[in-house]
């Protein structure tokens, strides 16, 4: 079952403008005739970039525009445009599938009546699109929240905090595909997150909103009583078993089993506490197993109880090298990659690094969470469209780095060969550099919506003809120059001083040669 995104439509704010179009493949065009009509055509000549097919990538789309134009609500739109929750779909998209045309046409398009001849059908709801969603802003936490109740669209944006986790596995994994030579000067570190008794608890009444409730902590209290009158390895698996309990309840932001909460609540006039722990420990483990299969659940609960040995947490716990800790993991967990991958899922399992850079951290997180989120997008069932969409990927990249950007996704799309045909990717940018490497055609300026060719630009061609930014330079450096302009209109004898300093203190050997010569001529002007 062949499918293909053609186009996705986003909703804007504004009354009078049209939908945001996203044209991927180029094979159709999309026109809007008038407020009311919405035309899809075949396009003429469509352009097919050589290097796209090279890399098995279906199509490309670049986003740009100013701060607040709408880039990342686009992009989430678009995560959501086909997937599982019905409440977010609110982008349309004109899909193939088995060479039939389908339309969603979602909010973007309501009201707009279809033009042309293609035989259009509305779309069916087995139509899916999987999405993994990165960005590098640590600003986007609370419109993230918009993909969590679609299984089908994941965040994989990098976490920030004190720690900075990231998903090492998937580093180790993608690093040779992907040549990152710097990555090997680093150093590894992998913590497990399995708490307490009392912290896993603490956990859930502070998602249930009543960690100030005076009961709360006597229950919590009463609980963690029951556990301590366990033999040292039960304290253990009921420890791991809770800590998988709340990490899925939380990650899968769904709410906690009321049976859970009622024997919780219970506990302080508990007559037998250790059956009820019991019964507080079943009722854990069968809402694990209501998320995750019998075999996965068996394995992570193994990997956990594992990783909880003394042994075992001193050998992981020290700083490696990602090729001894890949050398360490082949050794050691080999079995277990898939439920080490769970883990870090969760949050069960973090790993952070050391002696890198910022930029070199940025560089190495794109590549690993895109890997990670490919192999949790692996177990879906089903040849869907992949939409990998990233908001400004790029940002704390060196100018070296980002012109290698987009080369480099391409290279990573070409190490899945499972995805060819699949894989579509949306980009959102600021960049120079990453906006005239973008294919031909593919560039969209969010605020207008019209569809820009920039490759193969330079950086003052594309400054002014695609970002529409008059002036190259600076604004400081333009008060400058304009301390020269007002100058060389009125010399003054208190003002020369400051020009003829200005004018050799440029860059350009000739300018400042040119300048200096107008300012001399100007100054020895003006008493005439």
């Amino acid at each position: 079952m062949k499918e293909i995104v053609h186009c996705l439509f986003v909703a804007v704010d504004s009354a009078d403008k049209a939908p945001l179009v996203i044209n991927f493949t180029k094979a159709y065009d999309v026109t809007f005739p008038s407020d009311a009509v919405v035309s899809i055509a075949r396009a003429s000549n469509p352009y097919r970039a050589p290097g796209l097919e090279e890399a098995g990538v279906a199509g490309i789309a670049v986003l740009y525009g100013v701060n607040g134009a709408g880039k990342t609500a686009a992009m989430i739109d678009v995560a959501n445009a086909f997937g599982d929750n019905r409440r977010a779909r609110t982008a349309g998209g004109l899909i193939e599938r088995d060479g039939r045309l389908y339309l969603r046409k979602g909010k973007a398009l309501q009201g707009y009546d279809l033009a042309g001849d293609l035989g259009i059908e509305d779309a069916k709801d087995d139509l899916h699109c999987l999405s993994l969603f990165y960005t590098s802003s640590p600003f986007d936490a609370g419109r993230l929240g918009r993909l969590r109740k679609n299984s089908l669209a994941h965040d994989v944006s990098p976490v920030y905090g004190e720690r900075n986790a990231f998903d090492g596995l998937s580093l180790l994994e993608v690093r040779s595909a992907i040549s990152m030579p710097f990555v090997e000067r680093g150093e590894i570190s992998v913590r497990l997150r399995v708490a307490s008794v009392s912290n896993s608890l603490t956990a859930v009444t502070n998602k249930l909103g009543r960690s100030g409730h005076p009961h709360t902590p006597i229950a919590r209290s009463a609980v963690s009583t029951a556990a301590r009158s366990l033999s040292g390895h039960e304290q253990m698996q009921l420890r791991c078993w809770l800590s998988l309990f709340v990490a899925i309840h939380d990650r899968k932001d769904r709410p906690f089993p009321v049976k859970f909460i009622q024997l919780l609540d219970g506990f302080p006039a508990s007559r037998n506490p250790l059956q009820d722990l019991h019964a507080l420990w079943k009722v854990a483990i069968l809402a694990c197993h209501k998320f995750m299969g019998m075999h996965d659940m068996t394995e992570v609960m193994w990997l956990l109880q594992h990783l909880s040995t003394p042994k075992a947490a001193r050998l992981i716990g020290k700083k490696h090298a990602p090729a001894q800790l890949d050398e360490l993991i082949k050794q050691e967990y080999w079995a277990y990659r898939d439920s080490m991958r769970r883990c870090i899922d969760l949050g069960l399992l973090e790993f952070t690094m050391s002696k890198l850079s910022s930029g070199q951290m940025a560089y190495a997180m794109i590549f690993s969470s895109l890997h990670g989120g490919l192999q949790r997008l692996s177990r879906s069932e089903g040849d869907h469209p992949v939409l990998i969409l990233l908001d400004e990927g790029e940002m704390f990249l060196h100018p070296q780095w980002q012109r290698e950007y987009i080369a480099k996704l391409l290279q990573f799309a070409r190490e899945i060969p499972q995805l060819k045909g699949r894989l579509y990717f949306l980009l959102a940018t600021h960049s120079l550099i990453v906006a005239a490497d973008a294919p031909p055609e593919s560039l969209i300026d969010v605020a207008t919506g019209r569809r820009e060719n920039g490759f193969g630009l330079g950086p003052r061609s594309t400054l002014t003809d695609i970002y529409k930014v008059k002036v190259f330079h600076g604004e400081y450096s333009e008060g400058e120059f304009r301390r020269i302009d007002d100058f060389l209109r009125k010399p003054t004898a208190d003002g020369y001083p400051v020009v003829r300093e200005i004018a050799s203190s440029l860059a350009d050997p000739h300018s400042r040669e040119f300048l200096g010569a107008e300012i001399d001529e100007a100054y020895e002007r003006r008493a005439e």
